[in-house]
């Protein structure tokens, strides 16, 4: 009889589904046993809706003392991609993902972040990848841990994980930098590629840039670099502060060569009053060409168009030769610079009815004043940046210390000077 109640209690319990069954069907956290993992804000749908969705019972009996009752229904990433759509397929993969290792990064249950991430967006990042720290400046984005700002955690086709390719990513924010792309002078690495002058997270330099200026602009200019180590002249803003945005703008701007103001302007911005360099003033020129009625047309058309604004070989930061002080020898070569412009028949000709209308007849009187060892500067007698007078012709100049007035008056077929240099002498051509 005793054999026979225990044969029938077996088959009544072996039909009966197992503890652990049961207690996965009404629910592990009814059980009283795991309702800590799903106590977090944003919770893993499968994990609410039903455990055995990933679970699978590896025992009749459950709790017990050995643990690991309950398996993974298939390993991970497989089983994730049940329902995630598999994240490596694109050009480049994030580590994590391409080993497989989802729960590196995500809790599987439940979490107070976003995407069931084990840390907030950037803290978790921390696990593989070291924070720089003490940088003078950082990268809004980086500072704020808002990796995912720029970067996709799981795949791209863009390097770095990139979210766009640059320079569009930097768009996202820098929306004002971006409408300087249509300007009519745009700097190249502007166009090309934004980390080719900046860094993406932190820098010792402001801007984020990767070296200081001007160094890093010698990174492509080095022939200006060059220049500094003549002996002729230098620029003197380039030569002190060294900062090329002083002049120029480091992505886009309307007037060429990406300089920040029309060439004239900018120019004005300094030379609007005497500037003292070495053993000599330089003029107001601002002053002399806004006072100016008649003005060299090379001003009008651009500074450069005489002076070179780096390092040139020449006096006056200029593009061609010309003598330093009032004197010198009579050759064209002496004069190169304005020959660029003017016919040195000018000088050469000492009989000439069309050479120049500085003459007295058909004699040459530039050939006179030129034409000699100890020839007179075009400056002893011309402003050559604007005068009030015709023919730029000076009002005064310095000789030594003394301004030397140069009394000119036109007249309809020549003129008169009354200078330091001669009594009033008349001329008609």
């Amino acid at each position: 009889m005793y054999k026979l109640k225990l044969l029938f209690f077996s088959l009544i319990v072996s039909s009966i589904p197992s503890l652990a069954s049961q207690n996965a069907e009404t629910g592990c956290l009814a059980a009283g046993c795991h309702e800590s993992i799903l106590s977090h804000e944003v919770i893993h749908e499968p994990s609410e809706d039903d455990c055995l969705t990933c679970h699978d019972t590896d025992s009749d009996e459950h709790p017990s003392p050995q643990g690991a009752e309950y398996v993974l229904n298939e390993s991970v990433p497989t089983l994730c991609y049940d329902c995630h759509d598999e994240k490596n397929i694109m050009k480049n993969i994030h580590s994590p993902v391409e080993d497989g290792e989802c729960l590196s990064c995500h809790n599987p249950h439940s979490s107070e972040n976003e995407s069931l991430l084990l840390a907030k967006d950037g803290n978790v990042c921390l696990d593989c990848h070291d924070l720089e720290v003490g940088a003078k400046m950082e990268h809004g984005p980086y500072s704020g841990k808002l990796c995912t700002s720029c970067h996709n955690p799981h795949q791209s086709e863009n390097e770095y994980l990139l979210e766009k390719a640059i320079p569009q990513l930097c768009y996202n924010c820098h929306e004002e930098i971006e409408e300087m792309q249509d300007r009519k002078s745009v700097h190249p690495p502007f166009e090309e590629d934004c980390l080719d002058c900046h860094l993406p997270h932190t820098s010792p330099e402001e801007k984020l840039l990767i070296s200081n200026i001007p160094n890093l602009c010698y990174e492509c200019h080095d022939m200006v670099e060059v220049g500094l180590n003549k002996i002729s002249e230098v620029h003197g803003p380039f030569q002190e502060s060294s900062k090329c945005n002083l002049c120029h703008s480091p992505h886009a701007t309307d007037f060429t060569p990406v300089l920040l103001q029309e060439e004239q302007s900018l120019c004005f911005k300094c030379h609007d009053k005497p500037i003292e360099i070495k053993r000599r003033v330089i003029k107001n020129i601002k002053k002399i060409v806004s006072n100016a009625t008649t003005i060299h047309e090379p001003v009008d058309d651009g500074c450069t168009e005489c002076h070179d604004p780096h390092t040139p070989d020449n006096n006056f930061l200029l593009t061609g030769h010309f003598p330093m002080g009032n004197y010198t020898q009579g050759k064209a070569d002496n004069f190169s610079l304005c020959f660029d412009c003017h016919d040195s028949s000018l000088m050469e000709q000492k009989i000439t009815t069309e050479a120049t209308e500085f003459r007295n007849g058909s004699k040459n009187l530039h050939f006179l004043h030129v034409n000699r060892e100890k020839a007179r500067s075009c400056k002893t007698c011309h402003s050559v940046h604007g005068s009030t007078n015709s023919f730029l012709i000076a009002e005064k100049i310095k000789f030594g210390k003394w301004d030397m007035p140069i009394v000119f008056s036109a007249t309809d077929n020549g003129g008169t000077c009354q200078s330091g240099c001669h009594e009033k002498k008349t001329y008609s051509r």
